[in-house]
């Protein structure tokens, strides 16, 4: 695959959130050259070069599974062996993995709010409650800050991701939309993800479809790849 241009695309803009997102960390910036994956003796991406910036979501899309999930994990630099190279600006908690179930470890017993805060990113004053009460605001989860982890349907835990991404002050957040596929994705979780990225992030999404808000497509077409 061609890579992308050397910078955000020409007139690429779109408004942040009311209010602001709370301030990543580290710009986002992800090179992938010649990346390679393979599963089972699958082949789920073959030599793939592409560079993608702080602003841009970024689709990894095909039908839900562990193979979507491979090439996630992989994209992140948190999936093995694989060839090629990753290269992700930013210390390693600028990555922040929600709503991906192989990297899912909830307790289960914890509530929405103490889930957030145990990864909220410290404001100017040390305080953590603006990362959080914008994130809970944002992802729609205001009126479930007291539901355990155990209890939230798919879409709530993919929300709960989201905001556990934006709260961490992360720049570059993977999620995966595919398993919420099934519950009708609303256009409103797919504005959520552009406003994130707009708000300085990198927003990699695994999905079973494009969506107009995706800057770059990367095509899981495993059983394609199996016949070859």
């Amino acid at each position: 695959m061609e890579p992308n241009a050397a910078g955000p695309p020409p007139g690429y803009s779109v408004s942040p959130p009311p209010g602001g997102a709370p301030p990543s960390g580290p710009p986002a910036r992800a090179e992938w050259s010649g990346l390679g994956v393979s599963l089972g003796g699958r082949v789920l991406l073959r030599d793939f070069t592409a560079s993608a910036f702080d602003g841009q979501v970024v689709g990894v899309v095909g039908p839900a599974g562990t193979d979507l999930d491979a090439v996630l994990l992989a994209l992140a630099g948190r999936f093995g062996p694989v060839t090629g190279s990753v290269v992700i600006q930013g210390s390693p908690e600028s990555v922040s993995l929600g709503g991906v179930p192989e990297e899912e470890h909830l307790d289960p017993l914890l509530t929405v709010h103490e889930t957030l805060a145990e990864v909220s990113r410290p404001s100017a004053d040390g305080s953590t409650r603006q990362s959080a009460d914008w994130s809970l605001m944002a992802t729609g989860l205001t009126s479930r800050v007291d539901a355990r982890i155990r209890d939230l349907n798919v879409e709530e835990r993919f929300r709960l991701g989201i905001a556990m991404g934006a709260a961490s002050g992360a720049s570059l957040i993977v999620t995966d939309l595919s398993r919420v596929a099934g519950h009708q994705a609303s256009d409103e979780l797919w504005t959520l993800l552009r406003q994130l990225a707009a708000s300085g992030r990198v927003v990699v999404v695994a999905a079973p479809d494009r969506h107009e808000f995706m800057n770059l497509v990367i095509p899981v077409p495993a059983s394609l790849e199996a016949a070859r």
